[in-house]
């Protein structure tokens, strides 16, 4: 590296001389600031010790230079300056930053000899920071070639020491070692030893370590330093060429308590080259504190040097990164690995070569939560490629990618113990003379563990491909999924596994998607103690299995429900498939062909055989051993030389009468064929069955090209099932008839029986198919007319005829009654029919004869209903017809169709009321007419008129039925043709305005023609309103106003003098003010004198007709109006009492006993208020309120109402302020209140 520009103010020493003499006042006071050991003599003679004196006296300055010029130095390699010649000892430790460039100006080097430098010696030593030191040799020192440290460490690091030979001669070929490490980093950081090219150090031949760094642990006191230390491109334990060892008698690097240093590096030239002897490592990691270390491309154990060491890399650490290194040629263990702290650690890309017992060791501290990336990595000729045990408890994940493992003994071997996900992924195990993967799988309980290996390659290994034992214990989940990998030309099994298990284990065995190919052994053998089947389970799915020697499949004792699926097993040596001890299997869906047997089964082992095509073999499925409940159906057996179902394994059993034996599949008898053929486009089966009595058994039909040569089966095409049932002595005769199947010409036809335990029979001998006897059966159904009425009676009729040459036996005609018509009675001519189930059972019908059934029953809903019949069973075949295939156009079935009609009522409503218009406070009638003018009676009439607002209910009047005022619900029960009912409803109204009462017809028992009840339609006949007009009575004082006016123009035009004038006013202001104080009878006695005095005007008055009449009326008007304000006021007013209206509640009636005024709240009020009464008994109740001038302003209750105590909010936002009365009316009872209202 290139000498560091130096600031101005900074100093450059040279060297001019080999001595070893020191500056008597270097750094000291009076220093004349040269390197000159003898100042007496003339210029400076300035040896490497003065240089260093002088350096530590300027330090303060930067960083200084030294440099060499020594004219005429004797020989011709390196330049050599013996330490401590003098006596002076070691030379003094270097302090503050300095470049030292090693090289005289003739470009020889520089070479330290500490043979005279005494004990304890050390070559250079760096105390303070930022050194450049290049081109060193040094050696002989009794302690380290360099030391690198702080006073006290840490120091300030950040040297570079590159271009050195440390433990070697000039030539670096020669081992001249230091006594102690070649370089030792005590406790400091931040240092680089080497670099690419001319830039590496040759650190070898020392009795220490090549390179030593050392921290401090967590229980030493000081601070930390010893971290980012890089140590790269260096020659450790080997000469200058490379090619030869000059080893470190203790090792090539060590680390303690060293965390984030690195040693190499990932570029060109940046691995550091090793070699050692049987006794040391490559690189050792060790100590409490080793987080952060990465081991990056190196070469440990060069292997022409012909010196190995122990272990390649051995390293008790914390997460750690191992990658790139090529090591070759170890006694031991590559790479060993002892894992102790939580996190990552990264194994990759590694070239492990050679003959070595372990190519990498990996173990592992208790309770640790560790991920493992063990990735592209190479193990050549490795005694063992890589050897795994885990720890018993803690959390350990895989990532075990794209390895390759070749030419070893063993490929893989691990020990699994805790939780994690352990992936295997696109590893090559190849040419190992053992096992290429070896695992066991050791459990701990309570653990959770997924092993997973995919896209793995194992192939020409000496034993199995792969190899595990499983230990379940209590409470262990485990997954093995084995996917997409390839086993082949292994000398043993390509696939073995063996599992023990505990009570409460939990595991799944899965192998789906891999070849398993010529190996010696079996294709995939699992085995389990079998103890513990419903937990434990093997899936083995769309695998290959071909041309192993032993065999496809071997699986003891395992339960694989719905698998060893979708398969191809061929040409196998021993059976496709093996199911031993006690497994539970089910195969499905297999191409099984050219094995020695396609599937054996022994021991109690069972399996449901289940869609296979299994052909080609020696025999095509042998059951032996012990096992029941071995269902076979749906297979596609055939071309086997021996049988095509064995039970046994012993060739064709004959059948047993009442099949009492015992043995494989009980050994089931077989059906006996007796006849075949194809009969009205369906294939027929007869023949018989003897078994256990009274059971219900499925027969399986097949149809081969030819027989086997046994004489019994196969069964090549499936074609149906069909079910029979044993008599009490255990026979069953049986024509079975397969819907839509036929027998191709010359087919050779076989069946199986299967009982309820699904255990099933062999193959039963080969039948030709040939004629068969048919019976035609046909069926013809009609009703006793086409059209009825609801509540009619129907009655059907069905023939049934045999038109075949045999008779038929079993017959079962269906006719279920169809919604609309309710069962009464049925007659057979022969056999039984149940009404419930629909069924006609007639035991047997001869050729030509005939039976019929009558059923009668009672149409119950209108429309068009069919009833159809159908021969659902038959024994015998039938050539032109399928029993129960629902199919229309056969002779078997037969349907009839009838139209159910309903009579109509045609309800009309009509609604008017008393007169159009009225004021508040009216009494209103409304009037509602019914008329039936349909053909039918109408039952379950209900017609809705609900009172709108503005209208209380009074009474009602019903001529027939029952109204409900509160749901508006007029019920008519039923209204005959013809026939009309009226409804009248009283009420008051309450509010002036347009309003509107509407009357539905909104249910009825029948049809309307023309309407549809409670549909809302106003132009329907079953729907009618009527709309009424409401004024506001008038105020009277403004009719008072507007006669005196009439009047004052009468006397304005000349038509009455101003006498008359001043008279006819008078007696109006006078009825006014006898109106405005309540007294009625008074204010109409003054109008009714101011009538006389209009008729009687003298003849001075220029009145004519018309203007009389006119006053007349309009008094008369005010008259009629202030008579009505009578009938409305309380008995005080009636009867002129002169007190004024805050005296209204001392001129009551008396209070009913049974009667309580609450008063009302708030009161003064403004936008609302709310009155409070009580009531002791049920009463009729008016509650009316009047202004101050007797004019009605609201109804707001007309009613009967409940005991108790009720409230009424009434809303007045709009109210004029003033005073108001509120009246009260019970029965013959009133009572007055005066109310405030105040606008806000």
């Amino acid at each position: 590296m290139p000498a560091k520009m130096l600031a101005q103010a900074t100093k450059t020493f040279v060297v001019n001389t080999v001595g070893d003499e020191s500056d008597p006042n270097a750094g000291q006071i009076g220093d004349d600031g040269a390197c000159d050991v003898d100042p007496n003599t003339p210029g400076d003679q300035c040896t490497f010790r003065a240089a260093i004196e002088n350096q530590n006296g300027n330090r303060n300055l930067g960083q200084n230079e030294i440099k060499f010029d020594i004219p005429n130095a004797p020989g011709s390699g390196s330049i050599v300056i013996k330490i401590g010649s003098t006596g002076l000892g070691p030379l003094p430790p270097i302090l503050g930053s300095v470049v030292i460039l090693a090289q005289n100006s003739d470009g020889r080097r520089i070479e330290l000899d500490g043979t005279s430098a005494g004990t304890n010696a050390i070559g250079l030593r760096l105390l303070g920071g930022s050194c450049q030191i290049s081109f060193f040799i040094i050696n002989n020192f009794s302690s380290h070639g360099i030391f690198i440290s702080g006073t006290p460490p840490p120091g300030e690091g950040s040297h570079h020491i590159e271009s050195n030979y440390i433990g070697t001669d000039a030539t670096g070929a020669v081992a001249k070692g230091n006594g102690g490490d070649g370089i030792f980093i005590d406790n400091t950081g931040g240092n680089t030893i080497g670099g690419t090219g001319l830039s590496r150090n040759i650190i070898s031949g020392n009795s220490g370590y090549g390179i030593n760094i050392q921290g401090l642990d967590s229980s030493q006191f000081g601070t930390q330093g010893a971290s980012n230390n890089l140590a790269i491109g260096n020659l450790i334990g080997l000469d200058i060429s490379g090619n030869n060892a000059l080893p470190n008698k203790k090792g090539g690097v060590i680390l303690n308590n060293a965390p984030t240093n690195t040693i190499g590096g990932t570029g060109a030239n940046e691995g550091n080259k090793m070699a050692g002897d049987s006794t040391t490592n490559g690189v050792t990691v060790t100590g409490s504190l080793t987080d952060g270390i990465k081991i990056l491309g190196n070469f440990i154990g060069e292997n022409k040097t012909g010196a190995k060491f122990a272990i390649g890399i051995a390293a008790s650490a914390k997460p750690i990164t191992i990658e790139g290194n090529v090591i070759t040629d170890i006694v031991g263990v590559g790479v060993d690995l002892f894992v102790k702290g939580d996190g990552s650690y990264n194994v990759r890309k590694n070239s492990i070569e050679g003959d070595m017992k372990v190519g990498a060791k990996l173990r592992f501290s208790e309770g640790r939560t560790v991920q493992i990336v063990y990735e592209n990595n190479l193990h050549t000729n490795n005694g063992m490629a890589i050897d795994v045990e885990e720890s018993v408890s803690g959390k350990i994940d895989w990532l075990v990618l794209g390895d390759t493992m070749k030419l070893g003994q063993v490929g893989a071997n691990f020990i699994f113990h805790c939780s994690g996900n352990k992936n295997f992924t696109n590893g090559v195990y190849n040419a190992n003379a053992g096992v290429a993967f070896n695992y066991v799988a050791d459990i701990s309980p309570g653990a959770q563990v997924a092993l997973k290996a995919s896209g793995e390659a194992y192939s020409a290994n000496g034993a199995e491909g792969r190899k595990g034992k499983v230990v379940l214990k209590g409470g262990t989940e485990f997954s093995y999924a084995l996917s997409g990998s390839s086993a082949v030309n292994n000398g043993k099994d390509g696939d073995r596994l063996d599992v023990f298990t505990d009570a409460n284990a939990i595991a799944t065995f899965m192998s789906t998607d891999n070849k398993f190919a010529v190996n010696a052994g079996i294709g995939l053998r699992w085995i389990s103690d079998g103890k513990n089947l419903i937990t434990v389970r093997a899936f083995i799915e769309r695998d290959l299995f071909d041309k192993n020697t032993l065999g496809g499949i071997e699986v003891t004792s395992f339960f694989t429900g719905k698998s060893i699926l979708n398969d191809t097993i061929t040409n196998n040596g021993g059976p496709g498939v093996l199911v031993d001890g006690n497994t539970i299997a089910h195969i499905e869906g297999n191409i099984i062909s050219g094995n020695s047997i396609g599937i054996l089964t022994n021991d109690a082992a069972t399996a449901g055989i289940i869609g296979n095509t299994i052909t080609a073999n020696g025999k095509g499925v042998a059951l032996g051993g012990t096992g029941t409940g071995s269902e076979l159906t749906a297979n596609s057996i055939f071309k086997n030389t021996g049988p095509g179902i064995d039970l046994g394994n012993d060739g064709p059993t004959p059948n047993d009468p009442g099949d009492a034996d015992t043995g494989p599949n009980n050994l089931q008898n077989f059906p006996v064929l007796t006849a075949a053929g194809n009969t009205g486009g369906n294939a027929s089966i007869q023949g018989t069955l003897n078994s256990t009595p009274n059971t219900t058994f499925r027969l399986d039909f097949f149809s081969n090209d030819a027989c086997n040569p046994s004489g019994f089966g196969e069964g090549q095409a499936f074609l149906d099932s069909f079910k029979v049932t044993t008599d009490g002595a255990g026979n069953a005769a049986f024509t079975a008839i397969l819907p839509g199947k036929t027998f191709p010409a010359g087919a050779v036809i076989t069946a199986t029986a299967t009982d309820p335990n699904h255990n099933t029979s062999e193959f039963s001998a080969c039948l030709p198919t040939g004629n068969i006897q048919t019976a035609d059966l046909e069926l013809t159904k009609q009703a006793d007319k086409t059209q009825y009425t609801v509540g009619d009676q129907v009655t059907f009729t069905i023939h049934l005829i045999n038109k075949g040459p045999a008779t038929a036996t079993g017959i079962v005609v269906t006719d279920v009654l169809p919604a609309g018509i309710t069962f009464g009675q049925a007659i057979p001519s022969a056999g039984t029919y149940d009404h419930t189930t629909g069924k006609w059972s007639v035991s047997a019908l001869n050729s030509g004869q005939q039976d019929s059934l009558t059923i009668t029953g009672t149409v119950t809903q209108p429309g068009t209903i069919t009833n159809t019949a159908e021969v659902t069973a038959s024994d015998v075949p039938d050539p032109d017809s399928s029993p129960g295939n629902g199919v229309p156009t056969e002779d078997d079935q037969s349907s009839v169709t009838i139209q159910v009609l309903v009579q109509t009522a045609d309800l009309e409503l009509t609604k008017q009321a008393d007169k159009t218009q009225y004021s508040v406070g009216d009494q209103v009638t409304f009037t509602i007419h019914l008329i039936n003018k349909g053909p039918g009676t109408a039952p379950g009439i209900v017609v809705t008129d609900v009172l709108p607002a503005g209208i209380t209910f009074g009474q009602v009047i019903a001529s027939v039925g029952s109204y409900d005022n509160i749901t508006g619900k007029w019920s008519v029960s039923a209204l005959d043709s013809g026939q009309q009912a009226t409804l009248t409803i009283t009420g008051t109204v309450t509010q002036p305005g347009t309003i509107t009462n509407t009357a539905e017809v909104t249910a009825s028992g029948v049809p309307d023609p023309d309407s549809t009840p409670g549909n809302g339609v106003a132009t329907e006949d079953d729907q009618s309103s009527v709309t009424i007009q409401v004024v506001q009575q008038p105020d009277i004082a403004e009719q008072y106003r507007l006669l005196i006016q009439q009047v004052t123009a009468l006397v304005n035009s000349g038509k009455l003098t101003p006498q008359e004038g001043k008279v006819l006013k008078g007696l109006l202001e006078l009825s006014l003010r006898q109106e405005s104080r309540g007294k009625i009878q008074p204010a109409i006695a003054v109008l009714k004198v101011f009538i006389i005095l209009v008729k009687n005007a003298t003849n001075r008055s220029h009145l004519t007709d018309a203007d009389r009449k006119a006053l007349i009326l309009a008094a008369q008007k005010i008259i009629d109006q202030l008579k009505s304000m009578q009938d409305h006021h309380p008995k005080w007013w009636r009867e002129n009492n002169n007190d004024e209206l805050g005296n209204l509640e001392e001129n009551s009636d008396k209070e009913l006993i049974d009667f309580s005024f609450n008063g009302n709240y708030p009161n003064p009020f403004s936008s609302y208020t709310i009155i409070s009464f009580g009531l002791k008994e049920q009463h009729r109740v008016q509650l009316t309120v009047y202004d101050a001038n007797g004019r009605m302003v609201a109804r707001l209750l007309d009613k009967v109402m409940q005991p108790g105590i009720q409230t009424v909010n009434w809303q007045a936002p709009d109210l004029p302020a003033g005073i108001y009365i509120l009246q009260l009316k019970m029965d013959n009872f009133t009572k007055t209140y005066k109310m405030v209202h105040v606008k806000q």
